[in-house]
């Protein structure tokens, strides 16, 4: 059997290239096409990311959380984050905690921006279901993560209907 640990994440280039803009929060707006990007879909199944795009997701998603006023509404933001941006593809469509914080500086919301990107391109290339399938492993592990996949389980935010809709298993058994 291949040696899965000296496997490179899928995305290789683009994380490098994500790691790069993240940490020194350099503006990309514009500079981003995922057109060209297609969708796996999946029947669902109980495969989760392999540990390093694991290790990549909950890397960025623990510097959303340290962006915002790592309480509350850094909590909140991440689960309606990541529900949204597996639902509708985009992580502004939160139905509510639209940002970490209450007042955020413009350079910090660019950096929001390309860490939510970087997730987007992990979610986009290893698809929906395995990160769906990752998130209460994420949420067991790291108590800033206690609402990743807490708002998938609430049928009245929409996200479920969306990802079910589109052929997905949200729920967490």
């Amino acid at each position: 059997m291949e040696n899965d640990k000296y496997k490179k994440p899928i995305g290789y280039r683009w994380i490098l290239f994500c790691s790069r803009i993240t940490s020194c929060g350099t503006r990309i707006s514009g500079q981003i096409d995922f057109g060209s990007i297609k969708m796996p879909k999946t029947i669902y199944s109980t495969d989760k990311l392999d540990p390093n795009n694991k290790a990549l997701l909950k890397r960025w998603l623990g510097d959303i959380w340290d962006l915002g006023d790592r309480d509350e509404q850094s909590w909140k933001h991440v689960g309606h984050g990541i529900a949204a941006l597996l639902a509708h593809d985009n992580w502004k469509e939160a139905v509510d905690y639209n940002e970490p914080k209450s007042k955020m500086t413009r350079e910090e919301l660019v950096k929001l921006d390309a860490l939510w990107a970087c997730i987007y391109k992990i979610v986009k290339l290893a698809g929906k279901q395995k990160v769906l399938n990752t998130l209460p492993d994420l949420a067991d592990e790291d108590s800033r993560f206690m609402y990743v996949n807490t708002y998938l389980d609430y049928d009245w935010l929409g996200y479920t209907r969306v990802l079910e809709e589109d052929g997905y298993y949200p729920k967490v058994d």
